[in-house]
């Protein structure tokens, strides 16, 4: 199969070798390290690489995130197009922002705190979890 970076993707340099990675259209967000942030930056030019090989499940993640994609450009725009045509003649903010919400990944940044990705995070050793917690959050403070 054929990867390359999606034109949505952006790559930004944030500190102590991390980069932010975001997508334009889903706002999808991914801290990696230097590591993995090269093995994305390898996919700026279209490459080869084997389905099923080393590696191979890191591809899907990234493919299943947005970041990599087997689509032309031209194929990649005319799909975003479609799957945001079904939103026209509404408001168009809205629609974006239900859009982001159901490709969206992770928490709310000011709920979270965590390290960046490395490669290894990618391969697919472990399970899953997906986790909505549902509660009322109570802080109680005696007054003096």
């Amino acid at each position: 199969m054929i990867l390359r970076l999606s034109q949505f993707a952006h790559l930004l340099p944030v500190a102590d070798g991390r980069v932010l990675v975001i997508h334009a259209i889903t706002h999808m967000r991914l801290v990696a390290d230097a590591e993995l942030a090269q093995i994305i930056e390898f996919f700026r030019e279209p490459r080869e690489v084997d389905a099923d090989g080393p590696g191979a499940a890191g591809f899907g993640a990234l493919i299943e995130r947005g970041i990599l994609t087997e689509q032309s450009p031209e194929e990649e725009l005319a799909e975003q197009t479609r799957e945001l045509g079904a939103f026209y003649g509404r408001d168009p903010a809205e629609a974006l922002e239900k859009f982001r919400l159901g490709a969206k990944e992770g928490v709310e940044p000011y709920w979270s705190a965590g390290a960046a990705l490395s490669a290894g995070d990618l391969t697919g050793g472990g399970t899953r979890l997906d986790v909505l917690l549902f509660g009322d959050c109570v802080w109680r403070r005696k007054l003096p």
